[in-house]
């Protein structure tokens, strides 16, 4: 196979498949949501990004958020992995939440359900970071950690040691960039952490979890995102960061040469729709889409006058 090139130059033979990848790369997204409970994580994933969605949370109870987008069908949410399984003294065989993860998403992905969300449009979510990364240290220190010290049974509740984090380090790091290879879209929802130098002011605001994680996670992904809110008479207004502003280290591909501003709404619809990326035919759209798509269309002439 070849690739004719734009110029109409000679094409590059062997490329074909090359270019076809990237094509489908440039049509996901790989989405960081960091901020604290109650800011709007879920709900921006949930009511604003197109769907269909497929859910795995890790968070018990933080899918109450979704249960309307669940009776409609607009998206699936799997909650077997809220539960930590089993006590400190079950047996080493005994399976945990994050061996029941890694089982069920090698069923799914055999069975095609990332390809299928990818022809629809569609998503893929981890509803929280925070929580997968609890899971993975639970499995770590059950699994892992009593085995090795010959007592037969695990060391579950106790306090991590410094193997046990690397364990959930290597664990969460490879699992996030196999994630990102998805050929659906992806969204990663994550609580915040405040990195404080050696006189307690904050340095940094990143992902709520060991160094290595909170350095590294926002790496993999093309936009990352902080949540903010503002109380109005009307209610809560909700918007993302998306780059760079003091302590908060917002990025993004798809909104880069100043084509987003640094605070847009908290609406996955709205950006896609500004970037250029969102379908004629893409179903479940953001309820809130036109009146936001008006709103920023009159606050943007405003500016220019």
């Amino acid at each position: 196979m070849t690739t004719q090139l734009s110029n109409g130059a000679k094409p590059i033979r062997g490329t074909e498949q090359v270019k076809e990848a990237y094509k489908k790369l440039a049509e996901k997204s790989l989405v960081l949501l960091i901020g604290p409970n109650g800011s709007g994580k879920t709900r921006m994933t949930g009511h604003t990004m197109p769907g269909p969605g497929f859910v795995h949370s890790f968070d018990p109870g933080g899918t109450e958020t979704y249960r309307e987008l669940i009776d409609s069908g607009k998206i699936i949410v799997d909650t077997q992995f809220e539960k930590l399984t089993g006590e400190q003294s079950t047996p080493q065989s005994s399976p945990t939440s994050w061996d029941q993860y890694e089982r069920e998403f090698r069923r799914l992905y055999k069975a095609g359900t990332f390809h299928d969300l990818a022809e629809q449009g569609g998503w893929y979510c981890i509803d929280s970071f925070s929580g997968m990364l609890d899971s993975i240290m639970d499995h770590s220190q059950h699994k892992d950690m009593g085995a090795k010290a010959g007592r037969g049974t695990s060391r579950r509740g106790e306090v991590p040691q410094r193997n046990d984090y690397h364990a959930q380090q290597v664990i969460a790091l490879s699992t996030v960039r196999d994630l990102c290879t998805l050929p659906c879209s992806l969204v990663i929802t994550a609580h915040i952490s405040m990195v404080e130098n050696s006189e307690g002011q904050a340095i940094l605001a990143a992902v709520l979890g060991p160094k290595g994680v909170k350095e590294k996670t926002p790496n993999y992904f093309s936009e990352v995102y902080y949540m903010e809110t503002k109380a109005r008479s009307t209610g809560t207004e909700y918007c993302v960061l998306t780059r760079n502003e003091s302590i908060y280290k917002g990025k993004t591909r798809m909104g880069r040469e100043g084509l987003f501003n640094k605070r847009e709404p908290a609406d996955f619809t709205y950006l896609l729709d500004k970037a250029g990326k969102l379908g004629k035919d893409t179903q479940w759209l953001s309820k809130d889409f036109e009146r936001i798509k008006e709103e920023q269309r009159v606050l943007e002439t405003a500016k220019k006058k």
